[in-house]
């Protein structure tokens, strides 16, 4: 009986130690660097990044706001810049956003997103001025919202902010996540797949 390593010539060819394996390893590793960085780009899969802030006032209320082009009541947040880390993107697009310069705490979670192919990095953070200026083309409307009223407001405006809070305040550091449609309406809330405890805790 042939082992399973030689039960092909295909296996035998392709092969983790075969020549033709290696010769490919070899010519890869004599790119330059910006060719390497291009052929990985290539075949590994692409996820959108994305940071946003659950901001705390002075009082203990959380800012939310309503999207100006999605419609929905979110935590600030945005898109990562080309070079830009999770955290100072949050910062810049709070200020963008809201004009609130918010300092962040320990507490993060990462989002992951497979179906949809995105990473979306939540942090907590304070202010100690609660004066909000928005920019009208990312923000059309903000409130202060008690964390005993949140169920409340998520029931009124059907948003997925109190997962999202949920989440962040369990203590975990990163969760995998899907979508669930809402009596079939645009919305969506959070259905978590799998949490992974944080490692530190």
């Amino acid at each position: 009986m042939s082992s399973p390593r030689s039960s092909s010539p295909l296996a035998r060819l392709t092969g983790l130690g075969s020549p033709l394996r290696r010769a490919a390893y070899w010519t890869f590793e004599s790119l330059p660097r910006f060719l390497r960085r291009r052929v990985v780009g290539a075949f590994m899969p692409s996820y959108v990044l994305a940071a946003s802030c659950v901001i705390e006032g002075p009082d203990g209320r959380i800012l939310v706001a309503r999207s100006a082009y999605r419609r929905t009541w979110v935590f600030p947040g945005g898109l990562l810049d080309r070079n830009e880390t999770p955290d100072d993107c949050v910062r810049r697009e709070v200020f963008e956003e809201v004009g609130l310069d918010v300092k962040l705490d320990s507490r993060t979670i990462t989002l992951i997103d497979p179906e949809s192919r995105r990473i979306d990095f939540l942090y907590a953070g304070r202010v100690t001025d609660a004066t909000v200026t928005l920019d009208p083309a990312e923000m059309s409307d903000y409130e202060w919202v008690r964390r005993e009223d949140m169920d409340d407001f998520v029931e009124r405006h059907v948003t997925m902010i109190d997962r999202k809070l949920e989440l962040l305040d369990s203590g975990v550091s990163m969760a995998v996540v899907s979508w669930d449609d809402i009596d079939g309406r645009a919305a969506r809330r959070y259905r978590v797949r799998s949490i992974d405890p944080d490692p530190a805790g």
